[in-house]
Protein backbone atom coordinates (compact mmCIF):
# COMPACT_ATOMS: atom_id res chain seq x y z
CA UNK A 1 0.00 0.00 0.00
CA UNK A 2 1.49 3.11 -1.03
CA UNK A 3 1.16 6.47 1.19
CA UNK A 4 -1.95 8.63 0.41
CA UNK A 5 0.12 11.80 0.36
CA UNK A 6 2.40 10.48 -2.66
CA UNK A 7 -1.27 9.23 -4.22
CA UNK A 8 -2.28 12.85 -3.61
CA UNK A 9 0.62 14.55 -5.31
CA UNK A 10 0.71 12.11 -8.25
CA UNK A 11 -2.84 12.84 -8.96
CA UNK A 12 -2.69 15.92 -8.59
CA UNK A 13 0.24 16.52 -10.74
CA UNK A 14 -1.10 14.54 -13.82
CA UNK A 15 -4.88 15.11 -13.48
CA UNK A 16 -7.62 17.72 -13.21
CA UNK A 17 -10.61 18.16 -11.40
CA UNK A 18 -13.34 16.13 -13.07
CA UNK A 19 -10.52 13.15 -14.60
CA UNK A 20 -10.79 9.67 -14.79
CA UNK A 21 -7.63 8.11 -12.64
CA UNK A 22 -6.92 3.89 -13.35
CA UNK A 23 -5.72 2.04 -10.80
CA UNK A 24 -5.44 -1.35 -12.67
CA UNK A 25 -3.75 -3.24 -9.74
CA UNK A 26 -6.35 -1.67 -6.87
CA UNK A 27 -4.93 -3.29 -4.10
CA UNK A 28 -6.67 -1.88 -0.90
CA UNK A 29 -8.53 1.06 -2.60
CA UNK A 30 -5.83 4.03 -1.48
CA UNK A 31 -6.14 5.29 -5.45
CA UNK A 32 -9.54 5.64 -5.71
CA UNK A 33 -10.36 7.20 -2.43
CA UNK A 34 -7.81 9.85 -2.83
CA UNK A 35 -8.96 10.17 -6.42
CA UNK A 36 -12.33 10.79 -5.82
CA UNK A 37 -11.30 13.34 -2.27
CA UNK A 38 -9.23 15.01 -5.02
CA UNK A 39 -12.17 15.75 -7.34
CA UNK A 40 -11.65 12.99 -9.89
CA UNK A 41 -13.18 9.85 -10.84
CA UNK A 42 -11.83 6.69 -10.60
CA UNK A 43 -11.74 3.13 -12.68
CA UNK A 44 -10.42 0.41 -10.02
CA UNK A 45 -9.52 -3.03 -11.39
CA UNK A 46 -8.40 -6.02 -9.04
CA UNK A 47 -7.90 -9.58 -9.75
CA UNK A 48 -7.29 -10.54 -6.08
CA UNK A 49 -11.28 -11.44 -5.19
CA UNK A 50 -9.96 -11.03 -1.29
CA UNK A 51 -8.68 -7.33 -1.99
CA UNK A 52 -12.00 -6.85 -4.36
CA UNK A 53 -14.36 -7.69 -0.86
CA UNK A 54 -12.36 -5.82 1.34
CA UNK A 55 -12.83 -2.51 -1.17
CA UNK A 56 -16.59 -3.22 -1.10
CA UNK A 57 -16.84 -3.62 2.50
CA UNK A 58 -14.92 -0.46 2.64
CA UNK A 59 -16.88 1.57 0.45
CA UNK A 60 -20.15 0.21 2.20
CA UNK A 61 -19.01 1.23 5.76
CA UNK A 62 -18.17 4.51 4.56
CA UNK A 63 -19.96 7.69 3.06
CA UNK A 64 -16.87 7.39 0.65
CA UNK A 65 -18.78 7.82 -2.19
CA UNK A 66 -21.57 10.50 -1.16
CA UNK A 67 -23.56 10.63 -3.89
CA UNK A 68 -22.12 8.55 -6.73
CA UNK A 69 -23.16 4.98 -7.63
CA UNK A 70 -20.67 2.11 -7.43
CA UNK A 71 -20.87 -0.42 -9.62
CA UNK A 72 -18.95 -3.72 -9.31
CA UNK A 73 -18.25 -6.23 -12.35
CA UNK A 74 -16.84 -9.62 -12.83
CA UNK A 75 -14.65 -10.23 -15.82
CA UNK A 76 -16.93 -12.01 -17.38
CA UNK A 77 -19.71 -9.10 -17.16
CA UNK A 78 -17.14 -6.95 -17.91
CA UNK A 79 -16.46 -8.29 -21.18
CA UNK A 80 -20.36 -8.79 -21.70
CA UNK A 81 -20.22 -4.99 -21.65
CA UNK A 82 -17.86 -4.28 -23.72
CA UNK A 83 -18.80 -6.68 -26.78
Amino acid sequence: QKPEKLIAKLILASSNDGDLVLDPFAGSGTLGRTALSRGRNFFMTEVNSTYCQYIKNLLQKTDFLGAKECKYFTLENFKEILL
